[in-house]
């Protein structure tokens, strides 16, 4: 375990160290203050690994956003059906998953819109949505 980590944060120093990278903003769970997610004690619920993975793919189709909204959305939509799909999780964490989940439908219908300054912003906000993830679910 302690060269895992070890391992992960010599990575991280050293693609910290390149002059081509992006700095992400840390997301703070107030600053998600339209979700009406529960923690006990502060900690993140279980999700099963279908799950992680489901928004994982998600965040990546956003960050490879290549200008097709429709294709985007249509993308978004069949990972959104699969991760519904392969869910096992049960139990209170499945409620607060659900809680989790369902903003994301309006931000993709607001990708789908005809206005692509509308659906852009609608981008950025999923990809917020979708990178607290991690706040909320290991």
């Amino acid at each position: 375990m302690k060269t895992l980590l070890s391992l992960l944060t010599i990575a991280l120093f050293l693609t910290s160290c390149t002059t081509n990278t992006t700095e992400v903003n840390p997301i703070k769970i107030s600053d998600l203050d339209y979700m009406e997610i529960t923690l006990t004690n502060n900690k993140p619920w279980i999700a099963n690994i279908e799950t992680t993975e489901g928004v994982s793919n998600m965040l990546t189709l956003v960050q490879n956003f290549s200008g097709d909204y429709t294709l985007l959305h249509s993308s978004l939509e069949l990972e959104f059906q699969t991760l519904f799909m392969k869910c096992s999780m049960t139990g209170e964490a499945h409620n607060q998953l659900h809680n989790y989940l369902i903003p994301m439908v309006a931000f993709f219908e607001n990708i789908a819109k005809a206005d692509d300054e509308f659906s852009a912003s609608a981008i950025a906000e999923l990809e917020i949505h979708l990178r607290a993830y991690s706040l909320f679910f290991e």
